[in-house]
Protein backbone atom coordinates (compact mmCIF):
# COMPACT_ATOMS: atom_id res chain seq x y z
CA UNK A 1 0.00 0.00 0.00
CA UNK A 2 2.87 2.34 0.77
CA UNK A 3 4.31 1.81 -2.71
CA UNK A 4 0.90 2.49 -4.26
CA UNK A 5 0.63 5.78 -2.36
CA UNK A 6 4.13 6.70 -3.52
CA UNK A 7 3.16 6.12 -7.16
CA UNK A 8 -0.01 8.15 -6.69
CA UNK A 9 2.13 10.94 -5.24
CA UNK A 10 4.41 10.82 -8.27
CA UNK A 11 1.39 11.14 -10.58
CA UNK A 12 0.13 14.14 -8.59
CA UNK A 13 3.50 15.89 -8.84
CA UNK A 14 3.73 15.01 -12.54
CA UNK A 15 0.33 16.47 -13.43
CA UNK A 16 0.55 19.60 -11.28
CA UNK A 17 4.09 20.59 -12.31
CA UNK A 18 3.29 19.94 -15.97
CA UNK A 19 0.30 22.29 -15.71
CA UNK A 20 2.19 24.91 -13.71
CA UNK A 21 4.90 25.23 -16.35
CA UNK A 22 2.23 26.17 -18.87
CA UNK A 23 1.66 29.34 -16.86
CA UNK A 24 4.02 32.03 -18.08
CA UNK A 25 6.41 33.09 -15.29
CA UNK A 26 5.93 36.63 -13.98
CA UNK A 27 8.24 39.48 -14.99
CA UNK A 28 11.62 39.77 -13.35
CA UNK A 29 11.21 41.36 -9.90
CA UNK A 30 12.39 44.88 -9.15
CA UNK A 31 15.51 44.60 -7.03
CA UNK A 32 16.92 47.12 -4.52
CA UNK A 33 19.59 49.45 -5.85
CA UNK A 34 23.29 48.91 -5.10
CA UNK A 35 22.66 45.22 -4.40
CA UNK A 36 24.31 42.34 -6.29
CA UNK A 37 21.73 40.84 -8.61
CA UNK A 38 22.07 37.22 -7.50
CA UNK A 39 21.80 38.21 -3.83
CA UNK A 40 18.79 40.36 -4.63
CA UNK A 41 17.07 37.49 -6.42
CA UNK A 42 17.58 35.14 -3.46
CA UNK A 43 16.32 37.76 -0.98
CA UNK A 44 13.34 38.32 -3.24
CA UNK A 45 12.39 34.66 -2.82
CA UNK A 46 11.29 35.42 0.74
CA UNK A 47 8.70 37.98 -0.37
CA UNK A 48 5.12 37.18 -1.30
CA UNK A 49 4.32 38.00 -4.91
CA UNK A 50 0.84 38.22 -6.31
CA UNK A 51 0.05 36.93 -9.76
CA UNK A 52 -1.53 39.26 -12.26
CA UNK A 53 -3.94 38.07 -14.89
CA UNK A 54 -1.53 39.02 -17.67
CA UNK A 55 1.20 36.80 -16.21
CA UNK A 56 -0.98 33.68 -16.27
CA UNK A 57 -1.54 33.41 -20.01
CA UNK A 58 0.24 30.51 -21.74
CA UNK A 59 3.13 31.64 -23.93
CA UNK A 60 2.24 32.51 -27.53
CA UNK A 61 2.90 29.78 -30.10
CA UNK A 62 5.00 32.21 -32.12
CA UNK A 63 7.51 32.50 -29.29
CA UNK A 64 8.56 28.86 -29.13
CA UNK A 65 8.36 25.52 -30.91
CA UNK A 66 6.41 22.47 -29.80
CA UNK A 67 9.58 20.44 -29.28
CA UNK A 68 11.41 23.06 -27.22
CA UNK A 69 8.39 23.87 -25.08
CA UNK A 70 7.67 20.23 -24.19
CA UNK A 71 11.36 19.54 -23.66
CA UNK A 72 11.73 22.23 -20.99
CA UNK A 73 8.31 21.42 -19.60
CA UNK A 74 9.48 17.82 -19.09
CA UNK A 75 12.66 19.11 -17.42
CA UNK A 76 10.60 21.15 -14.95
CA UNK A 77 8.40 18.14 -14.25
CA UNK A 78 11.35 15.84 -13.63
CA UNK A 79 12.86 18.37 -11.22
CA UNK A 80 9.58 18.38 -9.29
CA UNK A 81 9.65 14.59 -9.12
CA UNK A 82 13.25 14.66 -7.89
CA UNK A 83 12.34 17.08 -5.07
CA UNK A 84 9.39 14.89 -4.07
CA UNK A 85 11.47 11.70 -4.10
CA UNK A 86 14.34 13.32 -2.17
CA UNK A 87 12.08 14.55 0.64
CA UNK A 88 10.28 11.20 0.72
CA UNK A 89 13.44 9.09 0.89
CA UNK A 90 15.54 11.24 3.24
CA UNK A 91 13.90 12.14 6.58
CA UNK A 92 16.86 14.34 7.57
CA UNK A 93 16.35 16.44 4.46
CA UNK A 94 12.64 16.76 5.28
CA UNK A 95 13.58 18.06 8.73
CA UNK A 96 15.82 20.75 7.26
CA UNK A 97 13.16 21.82 4.75
CA UNK A 98 10.69 21.99 7.62
CA UNK A 99 13.02 24.36 9.50
CA UNK A 100 13.27 26.64 6.45
CA UNK A 101 9.48 26.73 6.14
CA UNK A 102 9.05 27.52 9.84
CA UNK A 103 11.55 30.39 9.63
CA UNK A 104 10.23 31.97 6.45
CA UNK A 105 6.50 31.35 6.62
CA UNK A 106 3.71 32.00 9.10
CA UNK A 107 1.49 29.29 7.59
CA UNK A 108 0.50 26.20 9.56
CA UNK A 109 2.27 23.56 7.52
CA UNK A 110 1.97 19.89 8.51
CA UNK A 111 5.17 18.17 9.58
CA UNK A 112 6.74 16.87 6.39
CA UNK A 113 8.42 13.94 8.09
CA UNK A 114 5.08 12.61 9.36
CA UNK A 115 3.17 13.17 6.13
CA UNK A 116 2.31 10.29 3.83
CA UNK A 117 3.41 10.21 0.17
CA UNK A 118 0.10 11.56 -1.17
CA UNK A 119 -0.02 14.48 1.29
CA UNK A 120 3.66 15.17 0.70
CA UNK A 121 3.12 15.19 -3.07
CA UNK A 122 0.33 17.75 -2.64
CA UNK A 123 2.59 19.90 -0.45
CA UNK A 124 5.51 19.75 -2.90
CA UNK A 125 3.44 20.37 -6.03
CA UNK A 126 0.81 22.82 -4.78
CA UNK A 127 1.89 24.43 -1.50
CA UNK A 128 5.63 24.90 -1.98
CA UNK A 129 5.29 27.12 -5.09
CA UNK A 130 3.10 29.63 -3.22
CA UNK A 131 5.01 30.11 0.04
CA UNK A 132 8.40 31.77 0.54
CA UNK A 133 11.18 31.04 -0.09
CA UNK A 134 10.04 28.36 -2.53
CA UNK A 135 7.70 30.73 -4.38
CA UNK A 136 10.66 32.82 -5.54
CA UNK A 137 12.83 29.81 -6.30
CA UNK A 138 10.05 28.19 -8.33
CA UNK A 139 9.37 31.31 -10.36
CA UNK A 140 13.06 31.93 -10.97
CA UNK A 141 13.43 28.36 -12.19
CA UNK A 142 10.36 28.56 -14.41
CA UNK A 143 11.50 31.92 -15.78
CA UNK A 144 14.95 30.51 -16.55
CA UNK A 145 13.54 27.44 -18.33
CA UNK A 146 10.90 29.51 -20.11
CA UNK A 147 13.52 31.88 -21.47
CA UNK A 148 15.48 28.91 -22.80
CA UNK A 149 12.36 27.50 -24.43
CA UNK A 150 11.31 30.86 -25.81
CA UNK A 151 12.59 32.10 -29.14
CA UNK A 152 13.03 35.80 -28.14
CA UNK A 153 15.62 34.83 -25.54
CA UNK A 154 17.86 33.45 -28.28
CA UNK A 155 16.77 35.90 -30.92
CA UNK A 156 19.03 38.67 -29.61
CA UNK A 157 22.07 36.45 -30.03
CA UNK A 158 21.01 35.47 -33.54
CA UNK A 159 20.37 39.10 -34.46
CA UNK A 160 23.83 40.15 -33.30
CA UNK A 161 25.38 37.36 -35.37
CA UNK A 162 23.62 38.67 -38.50
CA UNK A 163 24.53 42.27 -37.70
CA UNK A 164 28.25 41.48 -37.36
CA UNK A 165 28.49 39.06 -40.30
CA UNK A 166 29.93 40.01 -43.69
CA UNK A 167 27.35 40.27 -46.45
CA UNK A 168 27.60 39.41 -50.14
CA UNK A 169 24.78 40.23 -52.52
CA UNK A 170 23.70 37.72 -55.13
CA UNK A 171 24.00 39.47 -58.55
CA UNK A 172 20.78 37.83 -59.77
CA UNK A 173 18.81 39.09 -56.78
CA UNK A 174 20.41 42.53 -57.14
CA UNK A 175 19.28 42.65 -60.77
CA UNK A 176 15.70 41.80 -59.77
CA UNK A 177 15.74 44.46 -57.03
CA UNK A 178 17.18 47.06 -59.40
CA UNK A 179 14.42 46.45 -61.95
CA UNK A 180 11.70 46.74 -59.31
CA UNK A 181 13.08 49.95 -57.82
CA UNK A 182 13.61 51.50 -61.26
CA UNK A 183 9.96 50.83 -61.99
CA UNK A 184 9.22 52.61 -58.71
CA UNK A 185 11.03 55.81 -59.74
CA UNK A 186 14.59 55.14 -58.56
CA UNK A 187 17.68 55.78 -60.65
CA UNK A 188 19.81 52.74 -61.51
CA UNK A 189 22.90 54.54 -60.18
CA UNK A 190 21.37 54.57 -56.70
CA UNK A 191 20.94 50.79 -56.53
CA UNK A 192 24.50 49.69 -55.80
CA UNK A 193 26.23 47.71 -53.08
CA UNK A 194 29.68 49.09 -52.32
CA UNK A 195 32.46 48.04 -50.00
CA UNK A 196 32.00 51.22 -47.98
CA UNK A 197 28.80 51.49 -45.88
CA UNK A 198 27.31 54.32 -47.91
CA UNK A 199 23.69 55.38 -47.82
CA UNK A 200 23.09 53.77 -51.23
CA UNK A 201 24.60 50.48 -50.00
CA UNK A 202 22.45 50.53 -46.88
CA UNK A 203 19.29 51.06 -48.89
CA UNK A 204 20.25 48.40 -51.43
CA UNK A 205 20.98 45.86 -48.71
CA UNK A 206 17.55 46.47 -47.19
CA UNK A 207 15.87 46.01 -50.56
CA UNK A 208 17.80 42.79 -51.27
CA UNK A 209 16.97 41.32 -47.86
CA UNK A 210 13.29 42.12 -48.38
CA UNK A 211 13.46 40.33 -51.73
CA UNK A 212 14.82 37.25 -49.96
CA UNK A 213 12.05 37.54 -47.37
CA UNK A 214 9.52 37.68 -50.19
CA UNK A 215 10.99 34.46 -51.61
CA UNK A 216 10.85 32.79 -48.19
CA UNK A 217 7.16 33.60 -47.88
CA UNK A 218 6.50 31.33 -50.84
CA UNK A 219 8.35 28.35 -49.34
CA UNK A 220 6.49 25.79 -47.24
CA UNK A 221 9.35 25.68 -44.73
CA UNK A 222 8.76 29.30 -43.70
CA UNK A 223 5.04 29.86 -44.30
CA UNK A 224 4.03 28.90 -40.78
CA UNK A 225 6.59 31.22 -39.20
CA UNK A 226 5.49 34.23 -41.26
CA UNK A 227 1.84 33.49 -40.46
CA UNK A 228 2.46 33.28 -36.69
CA UNK A 229 5.05 35.95 -35.99
CA UNK A 230 3.29 39.14 -34.92
CA UNK A 231 4.31 42.40 -33.34
CA UNK A 232 4.25 42.63 -29.57
CA UNK A 233 0.79 43.47 -28.18
CA UNK A 234 -0.60 43.70 -31.69
CA UNK A 235 -2.29 41.60 -34.36
CA UNK A 236 -0.04 43.05 -37.09
CA UNK A 237 2.21 40.48 -38.73
CA UNK A 238 5.89 41.30 -38.32
CA UNK A 239 6.55 40.84 -42.03
CA UNK A 240 3.77 43.33 -42.86
CA UNK A 241 5.31 45.89 -40.53
CA UNK A 242 8.69 45.54 -42.25
CA UNK A 243 7.15 45.82 -45.72
CA UNK A 244 5.04 48.85 -44.79
CA UNK A 245 8.04 50.61 -43.25
CA UNK A 246 10.08 49.99 -46.39
CA UNK A 247 7.32 51.39 -48.59
CA UNK A 248 7.00 54.45 -46.35
CA UNK A 249 10.74 55.17 -46.66
CA UNK A 250 10.76 55.13 -50.45
CA UNK A 251 9.79 58.80 -50.70
CA UNK A 252 12.63 59.89 -48.41
CA UNK A 253 15.02 57.62 -50.32
CA UNK A 254 14.15 59.15 -53.71
CA UNK A 255 14.51 62.67 -52.35
CA UNK A 256 17.82 61.90 -50.62
CA UNK A 257 19.35 60.20 -53.66
CA UNK A 258 18.13 62.95 -56.00
CA UNK A 259 19.88 65.54 -53.85
CA UNK A 260 23.13 63.54 -53.86
CA UNK A 261 23.02 63.15 -57.66
CA UNK A 262 22.52 66.92 -57.97
CA UNK A 263 25.53 67.35 -55.67
CA UNK A 264 23.58 69.64 -53.37
CA UNK A 265 25.54 70.67 -50.31
CA UNK A 266 24.57 72.40 -47.12
CA UNK A 267 23.52 71.60 -43.61
CA UNK A 268 19.91 70.94 -44.60
CA UNK A 269 20.91 68.20 -47.05
CA UNK A 270 23.32 66.71 -44.52
CA UNK A 271 20.61 66.57 -41.86
CA UNK A 272 18.20 64.98 -44.34
CA UNK A 273 20.71 62.27 -45.28
CA UNK A 274 21.62 61.60 -41.63
CA UNK A 275 17.94 61.25 -40.73
CA UNK A 276 17.38 58.88 -43.65
CA UNK A 277 20.42 56.77 -42.71
CA UNK A 278 19.15 56.55 -39.14
CA UNK A 279 15.76 55.34 -40.37
CA UNK A 280 17.45 52.77 -42.62
CA UNK A 281 19.56 51.45 -39.74
CA UNK A 282 16.48 51.07 -37.57
CA UNK A 283 14.70 49.21 -40.36
CA UNK A 284 17.73 46.98 -40.88
CA UNK A 285 17.67 46.00 -37.19
CA UNK A 286 13.98 45.16 -37.53
CA UNK A 287 14.79 43.01 -40.57
CA UNK A 288 17.51 41.20 -38.62
CA UNK A 289 14.94 40.58 -35.89
CA UNK A 290 12.49 39.13 -38.38
CA UNK A 291 15.09 36.95 -40.08
CA UNK A 292 16.34 35.57 -36.76
CA UNK A 293 12.82 34.84 -35.52
CA UNK A 294 11.82 33.10 -38.74
CA UNK A 295 15.04 31.09 -38.76
CA UNK A 296 14.63 30.03 -35.11
CA UNK A 297 11.02 29.08 -35.74
CA UNK A 298 11.84 27.05 -38.86
CA UNK A 299 15.24 25.49 -38.05
CA UNK A 300 16.16 23.35 -35.06
CA UNK A 301 19.96 23.38 -35.21
CA UNK A 302 22.66 26.02 -35.44
CA UNK A 303 24.05 24.43 -38.59
CA UNK A 304 20.71 24.75 -40.36
CA UNK A 305 20.48 28.41 -39.39
CA UNK A 306 24.01 29.09 -40.62
CA UNK A 307 23.24 27.38 -43.92
CA UNK A 308 20.02 29.36 -44.25
CA UNK A 309 21.87 32.64 -43.60
CA UNK A 310 24.56 31.72 -46.13
CA UNK A 311 21.92 31.20 -48.82
CA UNK A 312 20.86 34.85 -48.56
CA UNK A 313 24.40 36.26 -48.42
CA UNK A 314 25.56 36.25 -44.78
CA UNK A 315 29.05 34.87 -44.17
CA UNK A 316 28.92 33.18 -40.78
CA UNK A 317 31.87 30.99 -39.93
CA UNK A 318 31.45 27.75 -38.07
CA UNK A 319 33.04 27.55 -34.66
CA UNK A 320 36.23 25.44 -35.00
CA UNK A 321 36.34 22.00 -33.46
CA UNK A 322 33.67 19.36 -33.21
CA UNK A 323 29.97 19.64 -32.46
CA UNK A 324 29.03 20.28 -28.85
CA UNK A 325 25.60 19.78 -27.30
CA UNK A 326 23.43 22.85 -26.85
CA UNK A 327 20.98 23.42 -24.03
CA UNK A 328 18.29 21.40 -25.80
CA UNK A 329 20.65 18.44 -26.21
CA UNK A 330 21.69 18.59 -22.55
CA UNK A 331 18.09 18.69 -21.36
CA UNK A 332 17.22 15.77 -23.66
CA UNK A 333 20.17 13.75 -22.37
CA UNK A 334 19.14 14.51 -18.80
CA UNK A 335 15.59 13.35 -19.45
CA UNK A 336 16.75 10.15 -21.17
CA UNK A 337 19.10 9.32 -18.29
CA UNK A 338 16.34 10.09 -15.80
CA UNK A 339 14.16 7.51 -17.53
CA UNK A 340 16.71 4.72 -17.97
CA UNK A 341 18.98 5.39 -14.98
CA UNK A 342 17.77 7.72 -12.22
CA UNK A 343 14.23 6.47 -11.68
CA UNK A 344 14.92 2.70 -12.05
CA UNK A 345 18.01 2.82 -9.83
CA UNK A 346 16.24 4.86 -7.15
CA UNK A 347 14.29 1.80 -6.04
CA UNK A 348 17.35 -0.45 -6.01
CA UNK A 349 20.24 1.57 -4.58
CA UNK A 350 18.45 4.59 -3.11
CA UNK A 351 17.74 8.02 -4.50
CA UNK A 352 21.02 9.68 -3.46
CA UNK A 353 23.24 7.01 -4.97
CA UNK A 354 21.05 6.95 -8.09
CA UNK A 355 21.65 10.69 -8.53
CA UNK A 356 25.39 10.14 -8.17
CA UNK A 357 25.40 7.36 -10.79
CA UNK A 358 23.31 9.47 -13.18
CA UNK A 359 25.69 12.43 -12.85
CA UNK A 360 28.69 10.16 -13.50
CA UNK A 361 27.08 8.67 -16.63
CA UNK A 362 26.08 12.16 -17.78
CA UNK A 363 29.73 13.15 -17.43
CA UNK A 364 30.88 10.03 -19.28
CA UNK A 365 28.77 11.05 -22.28
CA UNK A 366 30.01 14.64 -22.39
CA UNK A 367 33.73 14.06 -21.82
CA UNK A 368 34.55 12.40 -25.21
CA UNK A 369 32.52 15.03 -27.06
CA UNK A 370 34.22 17.94 -25.28
CA UNK A 371 37.70 16.43 -25.76
CA UNK A 372 37.02 16.10 -29.49
CA UNK A 373 35.98 19.75 -29.55
CA UNK A 374 38.78 21.22 -27.43
CA UNK A 375 41.59 19.05 -28.85
CA UNK A 376 40.89 18.83 -32.59
CA UNK A 377 44.57 17.99 -33.21
CA UNK A 378 44.37 14.81 -31.16
CA UNK A 379 44.92 11.79 -33.45
CA UNK A 380 41.58 10.08 -33.90
CA UNK A 381 42.83 7.55 -36.47
CA UNK A 382 46.17 5.97 -37.19
CA UNK A 383 47.30 5.90 -40.83
CA UNK A 384 43.89 7.24 -41.79
CA UNK A 385 42.15 3.91 -41.20
CA UNK A 386 42.93 2.22 -37.88
CA UNK A 387 41.30 3.96 -34.90
CA UNK A 388 43.83 5.53 -32.57
CA UNK A 389 43.80 4.45 -28.92
CA UNK A 390 44.89 7.89 -27.68
CA UNK A 391 41.47 9.52 -27.88
CA UNK A 392 39.38 6.69 -26.29
CA UNK A 393 41.83 6.12 -23.45
CA UNK A 394 42.19 9.84 -22.74
CA UNK A 395 38.40 9.98 -22.48
CA UNK A 396 38.38 6.92 -20.22
CA UNK A 397 41.06 8.22 -17.86
CA UNK A 398 39.36 11.61 -17.67
CA UNK A 399 36.06 9.99 -16.74
CA UNK A 400 37.87 7.84 -14.17
CA UNK A 401 39.28 10.94 -12.46
CA UNK A 402 35.91 12.69 -12.52
CA UNK A 403 34.23 9.56 -11.16
CA UNK A 404 36.57 9.57 -8.17
CA UNK A 405 35.80 13.24 -7.53
CA UNK A 406 32.03 12.88 -7.89
CA UNK A 407 31.84 9.76 -5.73
CA UNK A 408 34.03 11.41 -3.09
CA UNK A 409 31.82 14.50 -3.00
CA UNK A 410 28.75 12.28 -2.71
CA UNK A 411 30.28 10.33 0.16
CA UNK A 412 31.13 13.61 1.89
CA UNK A 413 27.65 15.08 1.70
CA UNK A 414 25.60 11.91 1.95
CA UNK A 415 22.28 13.10 3.32
CA UNK A 416 22.23 10.34 5.91
CA UNK A 417 25.56 11.46 7.39
CA UNK A 418 25.71 15.12 6.45
CA UNK A 419 24.63 16.39 9.85
CA UNK A 420 26.66 13.92 11.90
CA UNK A 421 30.00 15.06 13.28
CA UNK A 422 33.29 13.51 12.36
CA UNK A 423 32.56 12.99 8.65
CA UNK A 424 35.52 13.07 6.28
CA UNK A 425 34.81 15.94 3.93
CA UNK A 426 36.13 15.73 0.37
CA UNK A 427 38.94 13.28 1.12
CA UNK A 428 40.11 12.45 -2.42
CA UNK A 429 42.79 10.11 -1.08
CA UNK A 430 40.18 7.94 0.57
CA UNK A 431 38.03 8.17 -2.55
CA UNK A 432 40.91 6.99 -4.73
CA UNK A 433 41.59 4.08 -2.37
CA UNK A 434 37.96 3.05 -2.58
CA UNK A 435 38.11 3.24 -6.36
CA UNK A 436 41.33 1.22 -6.62
CA UNK A 437 40.06 -1.29 -4.07
CA UNK A 438 37.00 -1.78 -6.27
CA UNK A 439 34.64 -1.43 -3.32
CA UNK A 440 32.16 -0.15 -5.92
CA UNK A 441 32.87 -2.16 -9.11
CA UNK A 442 30.13 -0.46 -11.15
CA UNK A 443 32.39 2.60 -11.50
CA UNK A 444 34.13 0.69 -14.29
CA UNK A 445 31.03 1.05 -16.47
CA UNK A 446 31.17 4.86 -16.98
CA UNK A 447 34.80 4.50 -18.07
CA UNK A 448 33.67 1.84 -20.55
CA UNK A 449 30.87 4.12 -21.82
CA UNK A 450 33.36 6.94 -22.42
CA UNK A 451 35.75 4.64 -24.31
CA UNK A 452 32.92 3.24 -26.46
CA UNK A 453 31.53 6.69 -27.25
CA UNK A 454 34.99 7.98 -28.17
CA UNK A 455 35.54 4.92 -30.40
CA UNK A 456 32.21 5.10 -32.23
CA UNK A 457 31.49 8.80 -32.79
CA UNK A 458 34.34 9.09 -35.31
CA UNK A 459 33.40 5.96 -37.28
CA UNK A 460 30.58 5.36 -39.69
CA UNK A 461 28.51 8.01 -41.44
CA UNK A 462 25.12 9.59 -41.04
CA UNK A 463 22.54 8.22 -43.50
CA UNK A 464 20.80 10.24 -46.17
CA UNK A 465 17.49 10.78 -44.41
CA UNK A 466 15.73 11.64 -47.69
CA UNK A 467 16.23 8.03 -48.82
CA UNK A 468 14.85 6.45 -45.65
CA UNK A 469 11.45 4.84 -45.95
CA UNK A 470 9.16 3.10 -43.49
CA UNK A 471 10.87 1.40 -40.58
CA UNK A 472 14.27 2.60 -41.79
CA UNK A 473 13.44 6.11 -40.60
CA UNK A 474 14.69 5.12 -37.15
CA UNK A 475 18.23 5.50 -38.54
CA UNK A 476 17.78 9.27 -38.47
CA UNK A 477 17.65 9.02 -34.67
CA UNK A 478 19.87 6.10 -33.77
CA UNK A 479 21.92 3.11 -34.86
CA UNK A 480 21.14 -0.48 -33.86
CA UNK A 481 24.72 -1.55 -34.66
CA UNK A 482 26.14 0.92 -32.13
CA UNK A 483 23.53 -0.13 -29.57
CA UNK A 484 24.52 -3.78 -30.08
CA UNK A 485 28.23 -3.02 -29.71
CA UNK A 486 27.60 -1.08 -26.50
CA UNK A 487 25.39 -3.88 -25.15
CA UNK A 488 27.88 -6.66 -25.94
CA UNK A 489 30.84 -4.80 -24.43
CA UNK A 490 28.88 -3.86 -21.31
CA UNK A 491 27.62 -7.42 -20.85
CA UNK A 492 31.17 -8.74 -21.17
CA UNK A 493 32.52 -6.34 -18.56
CA UNK A 494 29.64 -7.18 -16.23
CA UNK A 495 30.11 -10.95 -16.54
CA UNK A 496 33.90 -11.09 -16.34
CA UNK A 497 34.66 -8.15 -14.02
CA UNK A 498 31.75 -6.61 -12.15
CA UNK A 499 29.68 -9.62 -11.15
CA UNK A 500 32.62 -11.61 -9.67
CA UNK A 501 33.53 -8.57 -7.57
CA UNK A 502 29.92 -8.14 -6.50
CA UNK A 503 29.78 -11.80 -5.43
CA UNK A 504 32.80 -11.26 -3.18
CA UNK A 505 31.46 -8.01 -1.73
CA UNK A 506 28.00 -9.39 -1.07
CA UNK A 507 29.22 -12.80 0.08
CA UNK A 508 26.36 -14.30 -1.93
CA UNK A 509 27.38 -15.71 -5.34
CA UNK A 510 23.80 -16.64 -6.19
CA UNK A 511 22.50 -13.09 -5.72
CA UNK A 512 25.30 -11.75 -7.91
CA UNK A 513 24.03 -13.73 -10.90
CA UNK A 514 20.54 -12.21 -11.04
CA UNK A 515 19.48 -11.13 -14.51
CA UNK A 516 18.64 -7.63 -13.24
CA UNK A 517 22.36 -6.98 -12.70
CA UNK A 518 22.79 -7.34 -16.47
CA UNK A 519 19.50 -5.74 -17.48
CA UNK A 520 20.00 -2.30 -15.96
CA UNK A 521 23.54 -1.63 -17.31
CA UNK A 522 22.48 -3.18 -20.61
CA UNK A 523 19.52 -0.82 -20.90
CA UNK A 524 21.67 2.22 -20.14
CA UNK A 525 24.51 1.26 -22.49
CA UNK A 526 22.28 0.27 -25.41
CA UNK A 527 20.32 3.53 -25.05
CA UNK A 528 23.53 5.57 -25.12
CA UNK A 529 24.86 3.53 -28.03
CA UNK A 530 21.68 3.99 -30.01
CA UNK A 531 21.46 7.77 -29.69
CA UNK A 532 24.83 9.40 -28.90
CA UNK A 533 27.04 8.33 -31.88
CA UNK A 534 24.21 9.05 -34.33
CA UNK A 535 23.67 12.50 -32.83
CA UNK A 536 27.37 13.26 -33.21
CA UNK A 537 27.48 12.06 -36.84
CA UNK A 538 24.41 14.11 -37.72
CA UNK A 539 25.86 17.27 -36.20
CA UNK A 540 29.25 16.60 -37.82
CA UNK A 541 27.69 16.16 -41.26
CA UNK A 542 25.64 19.31 -40.82
CA UNK A 543 28.76 21.28 -39.87
CA UNK A 544 30.65 19.97 -42.90
CA UNK A 545 27.82 20.97 -45.23
CA UNK A 546 27.63 24.51 -43.82
CA UNK A 547 31.41 25.10 -43.66
CA UNK A 548 32.63 27.78 -46.13
CA UNK A 549 34.36 26.30 -49.21
CA UNK A 550 37.59 28.15 -48.41
CA UNK A 551 37.88 26.44 -45.05
CA UNK A 552 39.04 22.88 -44.55
CA UNK A 553 36.28 20.57 -43.31
CA UNK A 554 35.72 21.02 -39.62
CA UNK A 555 35.43 17.27 -39.19
CA UNK A 556 36.61 14.28 -41.15
CA UNK A 557 34.28 11.34 -40.71
CA UNK A 558 35.37 8.29 -42.71
CA UNK A 559 32.86 6.44 -44.83
CA UNK A 560 32.94 2.66 -44.35
CA UNK A 561 34.46 0.76 -47.25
Amino acid sequence: MENLNFYIGCIIVLLVTSYRFNLAPPPKPALPQNLPRQLGIILNWFQFKKNTSSSLFPPPRANTTLFKFWLYRAAYTVLGLIVFMAITKFPNLADEVQKIIDLASQSNMPVLKKSGPVVLAFIVAVVFPVIPPFVGADRSLRRYLFERASIPAQQLRERNVLRKAEYDIDPKVLSVVKNKLQADGFDARDIVFEAMPTTRSLWTKIAVLLEHISEWQGQDKYKTAFALLKERDSDILSVDRVTDTFEALKGNARECFAGKRSQLNGSEMKKREDAFRSECKELLVVIYDLLSRVSLKSHFTESERIKCAAEIGFKIEQRPGGPVPDSNDLITLGLVLSGVCLLPLSYKVGFGRAVMITVIIFTAVLVPILIADKLPGLPFRRNGYTPSVAYPFMSGFTVMALTVMISTVYSSINFAEFFSSGADLFDLTKGWKRYIGRSYPWTALPVLYAILIASRIRTGSYPDTACLRGFQRYRAWGCLLDAGIFLICTTGVMIFFVMPKVAVLWGNPAAATEWTLLARPGLISSTLGFFVPTWYRARSLSRKQTAPPSQPPVLDIPVPV
